[in-house]
């Protein structure tokens, strides 16, 4: 349990350097887009920069609950604190959810009535924008398999550039064509995609939340694997779930052939476990063939 939390402890540390560079970057080009925003009467603007304003809260969640992650494990917490990540995600995508809920209500509004936009402002603030998302997006990204906060990061500034593309678009369309029109579209546009990665981060974090099976494990290879080990007879009550953001856990009874007469099925159990699949907290129970599980004979 010890190596366990060290592990965990050192992936905090290196995840909360990252988000607060994050926190730091989008919060200048919020400035810039709220400002841009209403020097040009953009509603594309304004969204983009109310959602980078929910990225900020977001990101402070999610800055919260790695430092909580850090913490070492304790008598009451006998996995340590790493879930606290998950619940900080879900409350990312929830967030998400709002957010585009009110992009949709606002784009329809200018759309039934449009107003006068600033075009060249509105491309302008949008290709700056456009450059520096573009800029964090990939520094996340790498980090963002690793571990659900940095991918929940990494989901809102995704959607940010696509926001920024779309204000490009807009504002270039006003500027050489008039059209309007273009900046309630373009918002209408951003609340959609933002509704995709919100499902998409929904998704992840609830399968975590409910003890899913982790989606890169197959549970009958790991069955079949165990299986075939020798002096194995059967295999029952497995089960694989995520404790938080890159650490699995997996529990299964192992019934032998014979009597067991030492530790060595266990041992390759547990190392064909982490060494195959990554699965790094294992708990297996070997049982003798005349032994009974909850009333039942094998």
């Amino acid at each position: 349990m010890g190596n366990e939390s060290e592990h965990l402890r050192a992936f905090a540390r290196e995840n909360r350097r990252q988000l607060l560079w994050v926190v730091a970057a989008g919060s200048v080009i919020m400035v810039i887009e709220l400002i841009g925003g209403f020097a040009a009467n953009s509603l594309v603007l304004l969204a983009d920069a109310g959602h980078y304003l929910t990225d900020l809260a977001a990101l402070g969640l999610a800055l919260l609950a790695v430092t909580w992650a850090s913490r070492p494990a304790d008598s009451a917490h006998s996995f340590g604190h790493g879930r606290g990540e998950v619940v900080a995600a879900f409350a990312n995508a929830l967030i998400l959810w709002g957010l585009a809920a009110l992009f949709v209500v606002e784009g329809y509004l200018r759309f039934r009535t449009p107003a006068p936009v600033h075009g060249p402002v509105v491309l302008v603030v949008g290709a700056l924008s456009l450059v520096a998302n573009l800029a964090i997006a990939r520094v996340l990204r790498v980090r963002g398999r690793l571990n659900i906060n940095i991918r929940a990061a990494y989901l809102h500034i995704l959607s940010d550039v696509l926001g920024s593309l779309s204000a490009v678009v807009a504002g270039a369309l006003i500027l050489f064509g008039g059209i309007e029109i273009a900046d309630p579209v373009a918002t209408l546009f951003v609340a959609a995609l933002i509704g995709v990665f919100a499902f998409r981060l929904s998704r992840d974090t609830l399968t975590i939340l409910l003890e899913g099976t982790p989606t890169h494990i197959n549970p009958a290879e790991v069955e079949n694997s165990l299986s075939d080990l020798p002096g194995v007879r059967a295999v029952h009550d497995l089960h694989v779930w995520t404790l938080t953001s890159g650490s699995e856990a997996m529990s299964v009874h192992l019934v032998l052939e014979a009597e067991p007469k030492d530790d060595h099925v266990t041992h390759v159990a547990q190392d064909i476990v982490r060494q195959r699949f990554r699965i790094r907290h294992v708990t297996i129970q070997v049982e003798a063939p005349d032994c009974t599980c909850g009333g039942q004979p094998h």
